[in-house]
């Protein structure tokens, strides 16, 4: 008998509606639900959520349009191919995780010379890569190339770079009783958890409903 109501937007994006919501005293949001652990731990540390439970992962795939007929096996490779491609914004989730990793790697200033282009969340550069012939690959997360219908390369500097996803009850909520109720459902193994599997996310064992 409880309605939900979704808002999507960017985790650095929704983070910063958490925060206007605060500034001018209201309680829109009931749930935080961003894309890496690292806003998760930000929007804590700024005040903006106080519980916060593990829901999924997923992990950072290089990935391309399957009509494009790519081919390559390593991050060095594929820029050597010198196709357009895409990084997604830093406010982005999958952005930072990206940029984060290819600073590790050494490769952050290549890649960010020789992208095509930049979008501001993941679903916009998978569709892009999906129907453009102007963009053919991207950095983007396993789940969702796989729900565009794209090529996921397997390469070894990505293989065990994912990211955790949590939702965070905020501390601006209303109704802090049933948001915390409605985030033990999302990692309930036999309510939520069902529902991520079915979209290729790794699961949590949370706690039985």
């Amino acid at each position: 008998g409880v309605s939900i109501t979704l808002d999507y937007d960017s985790s650095g994006a929704l983070e910063g509606k958490l925060q206007l919501d605060r500034d001018s005293n209201k309680s829109r949001a009931d749930l935080y639900i961003p894309a890496d652990v690292s806003f998760a731990e930000r929007a804590k540390g700024k005040g903006l959520t106080s519980e916060s439970i593990p829901i999924a992962s997923f992990r950072l795939v290089l990935a391309s349009s399957p009509e494009a007929g790519l081919s390559f096996s390593t991050l060095d490779e594929f820029l050597a191919l010198e196709v357009p491609f895409s990084i997604c914004n830093v406010a982005a989730g999958v952005g930072k995780k990206t940029k984060g990793t290819l600073e590790k790697l050494g490769k952050w200033e290549a890649f960010e010379a020789a992208r095509k282009t930049s979008s501001p969340r993941v679903p916009d550069a998978a569709a892009a890569i999906a129907t453009s012939d102007a963009v053919q690959a991207g950095f983007v997360w396993n789940t969702t190339a796989r729900q565009f219908g794209l090529k996921i390369h397997e390469l070894p500097e990505l293989a065990k770079v994912q990211s955790n996803i949590s939702v965070n009850v905020t501390t601006a909520t209303a109704k802090a009783t049933q948001a915390l109720l409605f985030a033990r459902y999302l990692a309930a193994p036999e309510k939520g958890q069902i529902h991520f599997a079915k979209h290729h996310f790794s699961g949590v064992k949370g706690d039985a409903w």
